[in-house]
């Protein structure tokens, strides 16, 4: 499991830097500002603007017609809507959505707003959405010679070996022989092995993936 974030005692999967921001502002939105209120459940639709909600805090229960007639994103089971509003003018303020499926799979979106309105909604975590993810790019000269790098994972990316996938198919010569290939995976780092039947230097792509199977 990936570092988490506890919203109302709720874990969340940290994902890409823009979820993880909304995340944050929610997160500690709702700990720290203390007029935290109850909206009427199935009061207010996705398009009510944020300045409709309460200043700090603010929790809504919707059913499945509710959740279904105010156009909430998978909206099979109703949910429950967190709204953080920072202030008169909005900027910063942020919601978050968690609910169901109809197969019982758990879902947790979340979207910003400000005085331009509410962003598209971000999917935290449901069915399929990786809880990690890192890419990169390293060029070798192997020379008709097998050679190998160590990659080094951003620092704390992964809490265990995520999947890795390769790829050295970028080359104006495809009738070069080529190749690469990962080794000794682990959290923290991998080793990438290239060859490539030529003088000429190649570049191997790799993308790692925690959280999916």
């Amino acid at each position: 499991m990936a570092t988490t974030t506890s919203v109302f005692g709720w874990p969340i999967p940290q994902g890409s830097d823009g979820i993880n921001k909304i995340a944050d502002i929610v997160s500690s939105g709702l700990k720290a500002i203390e007029n935290q209120s109850y909206i009427a459940s199935n009061s207010k639709s996705v398009a009510d603007d944020y300045s409709s909600y309460p200043l700090g805090a603010s929790v809504m229960g919707l059913n499945s017609a509710g959740a279904t007639n105010g156009g909430w994103p998978q909206a099979s089971y109703g949910g429950t809507v967190l709204t953080m509003r920072r202030g008169a003018s909005g900027d910063a303020s942020a919601q978050m959505y968690l609910t169901n499926s109809t197969t019982g799979a758990f879902y947790i979106f979340a979207r910003n707003g400000n005085t331009n309105g509410w962003s598209d909604w971000y999917v935290v975590t449901g069915p399929g959405t990786p809880q990690a993810m890192a890419s990169g790019q390293v060029t070798f000269s192997p020379n008709g010679s097998v050679k190998s790098a160590v990659v080094m994972f951003p620092s704390g990316r992964f809490d265990s070996a995520p999947r890795v996938v390769t790829s050295s198919n970028q080359t104006t010569r495809p009738d070069v022989p080529q190749n690469c290939s990962n080794y000794n995976v682990t959290k923290t780092q991998m080793t990438i092995y290239a060859y490539r039947g030529d003088s000429v230097d190649m570049s191997v792509a790799w993308i790692a993936v925690e959280g999916v199977e």
